[in-house]
């Protein structure tokens, strides 16, 4: 069964809001909704950085799930699925994360 994250924080404040009176429904969605937010924030700075929230998680980027999009837009360019400035813009973060790591770039046909 499926809660959404509304429901989840609207539970949570009906069974705590006498424990945290001096925090509103909207309080606690924003604490709740933080870390992600964090961890959203940080890679879309394309540094694709290693990401470590306590009692949440690590959050990485695996260099074989980066190759993947990789030849995954190779083939929608290829294709002639996506322009060559889409390709550019889409594939360069990538492509900056690999060779920052010393990975292997896959080949394209361009």
């Amino acid at each position: 069964m499926l809660i959404s994250a509304d429901k989840l924080v609207e539970e949570f404040y009906s069974l705590n809001k006498e424990k945290y009176p001096n925090l509103s429904q909207d309080k606690i969605e924003k604490i709740c909704k933080l870390p992600f937010y964090f961890i959203k924030n940080n890679m879309e700075d394309n540094s694709f950085p290693l990401i470590h929230i306590k009692y949440l998680g690590k959050f990485l980027v695996y260099s074989g799930k980066v190759k993947a999009y990789i030849k995954g837009f190779n083939k929608k360019f290829k294709d002639g699925n996506i322009s060559k400035e889409n390709y550019d813009i889409q594939t360069k973060p990538l492509r900056d994360y690999l060779i920052n790591n010393n990975e292997e770039i896959p080949e394209t046909d361009n």
